[in-house]
C-alpha cells in the first residue's frame, strides 16, 4: 500500500534503499527515542538521507492511509459519536472531547521564545476531537508551544471550521428523557481551551460539570 509510494528509482549513479526499509527507518524513528545519527548508524546510511526519508514517508503515509483510518466526518459520523457518548456516559448530544498535548522537540534554530511552553520545554502542539472511546477522530498538530492552549485552538484550522460551521457538525437535535426541546449538538473542550459558549447546549436538569469530569478520563487516555 504505501511502498510503490515511497520506491526510487535505480540509475547508474546510485542504488536507493529498497521501500521495506524506508519504511522501517521511519517506523523505528518514530517508535523510538533515537535520533537520527543514532539511525544513520544504525542502517549505515547518511543524516542527511535517513532525516529526508523519514519526513517523505510520514507525508506519505498520511496522504495515503488518512482517507481510510481518520476519514473526515460526516454529519452521520458525528451522530454516532453522539449516541456512543450517551450510552457510555449518559451525555447528550455530545460530538466529542477536544483537548492538546505539548510534544517535546529540539529548539528550532533562531526561533527564541516561540516553542518554549509552561511546563518548561521546547515543543509543539497536538489538538484532537476524541470519540467515547478516546479514538483520534480529528486532529490538528504544528502550532506553537509558546501559544496558550486557547489561542492555538481559535488560531487552529479546526477551531476555525468547527466555529464556522465546516465540519459537517449537525445543527439540532433532542436531549433523550429530559424533554422535546430541540437544542444544539456540542463539543466538550477540555478547561484550557475556553469555552465555545454558542456551542454549548443549555438546558434545564443537566449537570455539564458532571459530563465536563466524566469526559475529562476520556481525553487524558487518549495520549498515553
Amino acid at each position: 500500500m504505501i511502498g510503490p509510494h515511497i520506491e526510487k528509482r535505480t540509475t547508474n549513479f546510485r542504488k536507493p534503499l529498497p521501500a521495506t526499509e524506508r519504511l522501517v527507518i521511519t517506523l523505528r524513528y518514530l517508535a523510538s527515542e533515537d535520533t537520527h545519527q543514532s539511525q544513520s548508524f544504525h542502517f549505515r546510511a547518511g543524516i542527511s538521507t535517513v532525516r529526508s526519508i523519514t519526513a517523505e514517508t510520514c507525508t506519505v503515509i498520511w496522504k495515503i492511509l488518512q482517507p481510510q483510518v481518520m476519514p473526515k466526518p460526516n454529519e452521520e459520523h458525528w451522530l454516532k459519536i453522539a449516541s456512543e457518548f450517551f450510552t457510555r456516559f449518559q451525555f447528550p448530544l455530545c460530538l466529542g472531547a477536544i483537548d492538546g498535548k505539548h510534544i517535546r522537540i529540539k529548539k528550532p534554530n533562531k526561533s527564541g521564545s516561540k516553542y518554549y511552553n509552561y511546563k518548561h520545554f521546547f515543543s509543539i502542539i497536538l489538538l484532537a476531537v476524541t470519540d467515547a472511546s478516546g479514538k483520534f477522530v480529528v486532529v490538528d498538530v504544528g502550532s506553537c508551544g509558546g501559544n496558550s492552549d486557547g489561542g492555538v485552538f481559535s488560531r487552529s484550522s479546526l477551531g476555525k471550521k468547527l466555529m464556522s460551521d465546516k465540519l459537517s457538525i449537525p445543527q439540532r437535535g433532542y436531549i433523550p428523557d429530559v424533554d422535546s426541546s430541540v437544542v444544539k449538538c456540542l463539543v466538550c473542550l477540555g478547561k484550557a481551551m475556553g469555552v465555545a459558549s454558542r456551542r454549548r447546549a443549555r438546558v434545564n436538569g443537566l449537570n455539564f460539570h458532571e459530563f465536563d469530569t466524566s469526559l475529562a478520563s476520556i481525553v487524558y487516555s487518549s495520549w498515553i
